[in-house]
């Protein structure tokens, strides 16, 4: 079988195979062989010097030591960074807390970098210290804040990021408002259902009764 006559075959595919030339983590990484579109191959990857066609012997002409295990700890690592990034990205925290009886705009209790740092370690297992979380004073008010976390060394992935959390703090009203408004919801759904319920019960006495009323005419009438 000709070299062209492989060319062609490939390009006929529905996915053709190139070999990376560097890393470029969305495809694939350096050395590695990857399937994907033949116009992605040839508008993408090809003329940015990312990839070539896997002609044969050409992955043990480029990358004559390469080794498969370096490529799947490359694909490890950065599937474990997209995780904890997609984490970190995610983290919203909520405060419920009573108002200041003197100051109804202000906190009774402020929220210090402490509360936040034990919320994170609860709420998504991140330890985080002081030194991480960039907060001048304690939160005194009700309002949305964005907090910067930076130099967070993360020991799996033996690097450090920079991050932002969205904390929330609220009265207690607002939930227990929404907490009476499902209470209230559920119970207007029970009744409802009891006076269906009472209803077909109704019916079916009703229907009972006109059918012992009729039975006993008839009686009557045979006699």
């Amino acid at each position: 079988m000709s070299l062209v006559y492989k060319v062609v075959r490939n390009f006929t595919r529905r996915n053709i195979q190139v070999l990376m030339l560097e890393d470029f983590p969305s495809v694939g990484f350096e050395g590695q062989i990857v399937n994907v579109k033949p116009g992605y191959a040839r508008q993408a990857l090809i003329p940015r010097n990312l990839a070539v066609y896997n002609f044969p012997g050409v992955r043990e002409r480029l990358f004559p030591n390469i080794r498969q295990a370096d490529i799947d700890q490359k694909t490890r690592y950065y599937r474990d960074l997209t995780n904890f990034q997609n984490k970190v990205d995610n983290i919203n925290l909520e405060f419920f807390k009573v108002p200041s009886f003197a100051n109804p705009a202000l906190l009774k209790e402020e929220i210090s970098k402490k509360d936040i740092i034990r919320e994170v370690q609860n709420k998504f297992s991140i330890e985080l210290k002081n030194e991480n979380v960039f907060l001048e004073e304690n939160i005194q008010r009700f309002g949305t804040y964005s907090i910067n976390v930076r130099d967070f060394y993360n020991a799996e992935l033996q690097r450090k990021f920079e991050f932002v959390m969205n904390v929330q703090v609220k009265q207690p009203i607002i939930r227990e408002a929404r907490e009476e408004k499902e209470t209230k919801e559920s119970k207007d759904a029970k009744k409802e259902t009891k006076a269906a319920e009472t209803k077909q019960a109704k019916g079916k006495e009703s229907k009972s009764a006109k059918e012992k009323e009729d039975k006993t005419k008839g009686s009557k009438k045979s006699k």
